[in-house]
């Protein structure tokens, strides 16, 4: 039940008993899933309009594969570490799919480039912007103190 606590602490419930910011992150893993949906298919539905495209974006494939199946993850998270892990893994594919064009030389390939650099963007700050939600939910621990920890019952004496 703790892991759910994050989504219990939202400020305001909609008129429908949901919790708004519940229902807001949710979308931005939707838009990130579909996303990443788009940039698997997007090798073969750009190679329709330009033949050649297909040589310099089979790694957006692969990338899109990777961000669509760990955003489906993220959704089924339950601790916050899970949810920490496929943010970070989804801002870093977010990252790597933004500066493919660089990278794989997408030169002269002006629909492929402005492709990558949209969705790469807008994955990356969705991505970003959920894992600052998240940490901003959680509140910040300090490690328990010598009063503070249970007390080893192994040790005690029984009384008389």
């Amino acid at each position: 039940m703790a892991h759910h606590l994050r989504y219990l602490r939202i400020r305001k419930i909609t008129k429908f008993g949901r919790a708004k910011g519940v229902v807001t992150l949710k979308r931005l893993v939707w838009t990130n899933l579909v996303l990443g949906v788009w940039l698997m298919i997007s090798p073969f539905v750009l190679r329709l309009l330009y033949g050649r495209i297909f040589k310099v974006t089979w790694v957006d494939f692969i990338f899109g594969f990777s961000i669509g199946s760990i955003s489906l993850a993220r959704l089924f998270s339950h601790t916050s570490e899970e949810i920490l892990i496929t943010d970070w893994i989804v801002t870093t594919l977010g990252f790597l799919t933004l500066v493919n064009p660089l990278l794989y030389n997408y030169y002269g390939i002006t629909l492929a480039t402005v492709n990558n650099l949209l969705i790469g963007g807008v994955i990356c700050f969705v991505a970003i912007y959920l894992d600052w939600k998240d940490s901003a939910d959680e509140p910040l621990r300090s490690p328990p103190t010598g009063s503070e920890r249970p007390a080893d019952r192994s040790r005690q004496v029984p009384p008389k």
